[in-house]
């Protein structure tokens, strides 16, 4: 027991505390001490799993279930202290009147002794946008501003660029929509209802003010701001929140769910370490086979694989032109990837087919990016050395088109990116190879269908995640993958009969 405390137990809170404190700590710097850009949640067990190795189960699964265990005990504590720092940073700087926020350095929260909101200035901003870059939705948005003045005597003497924001949004499944008149007329109703809901609103009684940054005006308060006649032209908006509850509260128990949730992953854990044996004669022979497997993946990458690497470097040769135009890093907007070439299906039937083709270059943000290259450098090495360069490029693209075929059949109204669906082909061939008996990859049967249905599984469940191409790429992918093995000869097969 106490080696395995030693082992696995101890790296475990190492590694947990460690990611939970410095993504905070990250979080903290890039997206609310300088504004740049905020980080994606994604927890990656680079050095938990060796020592989840050393334990020896029964079931050759049980060691995977260990791992997605530690991904969850590590990724609660992480997303939750995300919400507290986020709520818990910043000052408040106490304010007579409103129009003395410029005299003081910034902050990001305020209270407000004296002001007045203007709701017979108030101006709008409708946006109706695909929800992230592949969800089967469309978001129906509204954004209200109201000029605020330090009375309601001076809304009529002075401009302003100080504005209360109110915003009301809906998520609508683009499988609902027959037609574009259905669409338009929800999307009236929605005005309607939000206008509504806004002539309800009292103006006044805020406890404290939030200040919106930069990146989070970006939504649509800004352009509200910008088109009302009072606005003070080339400068920017300062936008507030009215916050109704008290400053202290404002936390809620996220402090004590990250510490509470923390301490619960590492109970679970200690007790499930009860279970397994650690260091046993088979787990030794598991890893003379496993590193027999590693020997096999080597010399099939040795052999090549210059078309999986070009196409890698392309997707992050556009990823990088795109983050240095100014789209950010972590997250692109979708109207920003529609006029890059996302897959959209108004505007293919409008007659642009190319975006078939160019979505499968274009990535919603750096996370995607970095899952779909892992994936593709994963299959890719191990199946262009078996098909050929040429028979490779064909079924790479020919999965992703058939992929962006299905996206925009199952989602009439979302824009879509990522090379997954090409991937889901090459994997797809991979395990119909593994069937047909035509590769020596050491990746077995069970493990494909394994890692085919647990991305399908989460992609059912997971919002963000178009299935439908991932269906249709791997299918094709499966069916080009039956053709090619049967019908071509490998590099490795001719070398060997000449």
């Amino acid at each position: 027991m106490t080696e395995k405390i030693r082992t696995v137990w101890v790296p475990f809170l190492f590694i947990s505390g460690g990611c939970v404190v410095g993504y905070t700590f990250l979080d903290w710097l890039l997206f609310i001490k300088f504004e740049v850009f905020p980080l994606d949640e994604g927890i990656v067990l680079i050095w938990l799993r060796p020592r989840i190795g050393k334990l020896h189960f029964k079931n050759s699964t049980h060691r995977f279930d260990y791992q997605v265990i530690a991904w969850v005990a590590i990724a609660v504590p992480t997303v939750i202290a995300q919400y507290y720092i986020t709520t818990a940073t910043g000052m408040l700087t106490q304010l007579d009147r409103v129009s003395e926020i410029d005299r003081f350095t910034k902050t990001k929260y305020y209270s407000i002794a004296h002001y007045s909101a203007d709701k017979n200035a108030v101006s709008s901003q409708v946006n109706v946008r695909p929800s992230g870059t592949r969800h089967p939705e469309l978001v129906f948005s509204i954004f209200f501003v109201a000029p605020m003045h330090d009375s309601a005597a001076d809304s009529t003497k002075f401009k302003s660029n100080t504005w209360l924001a109110i915003g009301y949004s809906d998520r609508i499944s683009d499988r609902v929509f027959d037609s574009t008149t259905e669409q338009q007329n929800k999307l009236k109703k929605f005005v309607r209802d939000s206008i509504a809901s806004f002539n309800k609103e009292k103006l006044d009684g805020f406890s404290y003010f939030e200040r919106i940054n930069p990146r989070q005006m970006q939504g649509g308060f800004r352009e509200a701001a910008e088109k009302n006649p009072i606005y003070v032209k080339g400068s920017a908006p300062i936008i507030l929140v009215g916050e109704r509850s008290s400053f202290e509260s404002r936390n809620g128990q996220a402090l004590g769910w990250t510490l509470g949730t923390f301490g619960a992953g590492a109970i679970i854990w200690l007790s499930m370490l009860v279970i397994p044996k650690i260091g046993s004669p088979k787990w030794i022979r598991d890893q003379e086979r496993a590193q027999q497997k590693e020997r096999q993946i080597l010399k099939i990458v040795a052999r090549g694989g210059e078309v999986t690497l070009c196409i890698a470097a392309v997707n992050i040769l556009i990823f990088l032109v795109m983050a240095f135009s100014g789209l950010g890093v972590t997250l692109f907007d979708a109207h920003a990837l529609i006029s890059w070439g996302a897959n959209y299906s108004p505007l293919v039937h409008q007659g642009q087919w190319f975006r078939l083709v160019t979505s499968m270059f274009l990535h919603g943000g750096l996370a995607h990016l970095a899952a779909n290259m892992y994936g593709l450098l994963l299959a890719g090495i191990l199946l262009e050395p078996l098909l050929g360069k040429l028979n490779f490029a064909v079924l790479y693209f020919v999965a992703g088109i058939v992929g962006s075929l299905c996206s925009i059949w199952f989602h009439p109204a979302t824009a879509s990116v990522g090379a997954s669906a090409a991937i889901f082909g090459l994997y797809g061939a991979l395990l119909v190879g593994s069937f047909l008996g035509k590769h020596d990859s050491g990746l077995p049967i069970l493990s494909l269908l394994i890692f085919i249905g647990a991305n399908l599984l989460i992609g059912s469940v997971t919002r963000g995640i178009d299935n439908a191409a991932h269906v249709g790429g791997l299918i094709s992918g499966a069916l080009m993958g039956a053709v090619l093995f049967t019908t071509a000869r490998s590099p490795r097969q001719t070398k060997c009969q000449s």
